[in-house]
């Protein structure tokens, strides 16, 4: 209470600065709505459908795929891919033209909310302990929106792996605020061992990534045990809202294991899970404000 009451005081002693960071605030979460609302219209259908034939199979990798009698089918729900004799169709809905330029600019504006929260707050120098993760976040947004549009694994590895770098850093820049705890490892090997049992239930389709996916999840679980640590340790607001970001961050990652790694999934997984990771952004953001 004592720190809404100053950084109130705070906003009144610079009124610009403050209607400043409402507006980014309120510009983030626009467009964070305006993006999920694309995605469910997308989900539902009401975006066209293309059907492209590629004459020359060879220069394509499959990925997510199984071998059904009839050849090869795609297992990850949002695309349909079809192996006839010399000739690979492709069925898939084409997401908006402004999708990749949307999808980046609403990461870039959480990395503006969190320097306007951190100029307003009391701990400026948490937004450069911060800020590599942030940055890798969107560079992980940004490769996978590249996926998305052109399936090409590589950009899905690249996606995964700076998203695995961003997590690694914000539980390195919070341990920088406060040193590392028993509960950080104990959730990154209870996040480990969750995931290595749930990635091997029947239909999900990890195959060779399965490794990197048990280690991603490592990463991801440290976050969340970073936060419970800074809870029941310091006990401060911004602690209160990096938890319930970190645990936004982990559902949205546990839906990453059915949007990508298994056969049937509902349309509203996609939604969820950009809801989750976006609002997980903005809460981590607006902590460095208190």
């Amino acid at each position: 209470m004592k720190r809404l009451k100053n950084l109130w005081t705070a906003a009144c002693r610079r009124p610009f600065r403050a209607f400043y960071a409402l507006g980014v605030c309120l510009l983030a979460l626009t467009l964070a709505g305006n993006f999920a609302l694309d995605q469910l219209l997308y989900a539902a259908g009401a975006l066209k459908e293309k059907t492209v034939t590629l004459e020359n199979t060879e220069q394509y990798t499959l990925v997510n795929m199984e071998r059904t009698g009839d050849g090869l089918v795609s297992t990850t729900g949002d695309a349909q891919l079809l192996l006839n004799p010399g000739t690979l169709v492709r069925r898939l809905r084409l997401p908006g033209r402004g999708y990749l330029p949307e999808k980046t600019l609403c990461s870039l504006c959480f990395v503006a909310v969190a320097a306007v929260c951190a100029a307003l707050g009391s701990r400026p120098e948490a937004f450069w302990h911060l800020l590599p993760a942030m940055l890798c976040c969107v560079a992980g947004d940004v490769m996978l929106a590249l996926y998305n549009h052109l399936r090409r694994p590589r950009l899905f590895l690249a996606g995964l792996g700076a998203f695995l770098a961003g997590h690694a850093l914000f539980v390195w820049g919070l341990c920088r605020l406060q040193p590392m705890g028993w509960p950080v490892p104990l959730a990154a090997v209870l996040g480990a061992v969750g995931t290595a049992v749930l990635s091997g239930m029947p239909g999900m389709q990890t195959g060779r990534m399965r490794p990197w996916v048990v280690l991603y999840a490592a990463f991801v679980s440290a976050l969340l045990g970073k936060g419970l640590q800074l809870v029941f340790g310091l006990g401060q607001l911004w602690c209160f809202l990096v938890l319930a970001g970190a645990a936004l961050f982990w559902i949205s990652d546990l839906l990453i294991l059915f949007l990508y790694f298994y056969p049937s999934r509902h349309p509203a997984v996609h939604v969820a899970n950009l809801l989750t990771y976006y609002y997980a952004m903005f809460l981590i953001a607006v902590s460095l404000a208190f």
